[in-house]
């Protein structure tokens, strides 16, 4: 095959795959303003939108660089827009950021949202959980993964098969706390122990140096055998 016409179906091939993306991008902008999700007259953001895709296709662990600001939360709900019943995780490393997850509202969605920690944990509310019924999110910290009450939704098998992803926010914690706070470390059995292999990790960070983005592929690696490194996305302003 001539270099020029290797050139050709590259240009080809490239007008296609931004022809998609437009496609995509006001597909999703369409449902995030039904939904209530935006403001008149905002946009998705082309990073938001490649990701609820990624997320929804299955198609491994993705690593988000973005910056303060630039509308991280929406990542872990726009997959929910796609899913009558469906739950998205969050994994948050302060109880502060819980509760400020716990009071975030996505316009006027069913999408409930809780925040699991040591002084909400009811009874009716775990059940709720594990039985995945509507839209919600769930803000916990790491060590409430590795409680009694928690296992039992983690095993729940409505609850596996509604997961829509687990997100780590603020990941560049899990390299910084290592040390002193091993629940982190012991993330990369998440998936493993309760049978939640096929679901995409997204970790979510405003920076994340090259030694902190192997601390992540050490998360996915121990997980994903033969995974050897994590999709990353960085977007660049506000």
């Amino acid at each position: 095959m001539s270099r020029s016409t290797q050139n050709r179906r590259a240009r080809r091939t490239n007008r296609i795959a931004t022809v998609d993306r437009r496609r995509s991008l006001l597909k999703w902008n369409g449902k995030a303003h039904n939904a209530a999700f935006l403001a008149e007259g905002v946009d998705l953001r082309p990073y938001q939108v490649e990701a609820a895709n990624w997320v929804i296709a299955r198609k491994g662990d993705l690593c988000i660089i973005a910056p303060t600001g630039s509308g991280k939360s929406l990542v872990w709900a726009l997959p929910l827009l796609e899913q009558k019943d469906g739950i998205s995780l969050v994994i948050v490393p302060f109880t502060s950021l819980g509760h400020q997850g716990e009071l975030r509202r996505y316009g006027g969605t069913a999408i409930d949202s809780h925040f699991l920690y040591s002084e909400n944990k009811k009874t009716e509310l775990l059940e709720k959980i594990g039985k995945a019924v509507g839209k919600q999110i769930v803000y916990i910290c790491p060590e409430m993964l590795e409680t009694p009450s928690m296992a039992r939704v983690l095993h729940s098998p409505t609850f596996r098969a509604r997961l829509s992803a687990i997100y780590l926010d603020e990941a560049h914690i899990p390299h910084e706390s290592k040390t002193w706070r091993p629940a982190y470390t012991h993330l990369h059995l998440l998936r493993h122990v309760c049978d939640l292999k096929d679901i995409p990790m997204v970790a979510l960070s405003a920076t994340l140096p090259t030694v902190y983005r192997n601390s992540l592929v050490t998360l996915s690696v121990s997980v994903r055998q033969g995974t050897l490194e994590i999709r990353c996305l960085e977007v660049v302003g506000p």
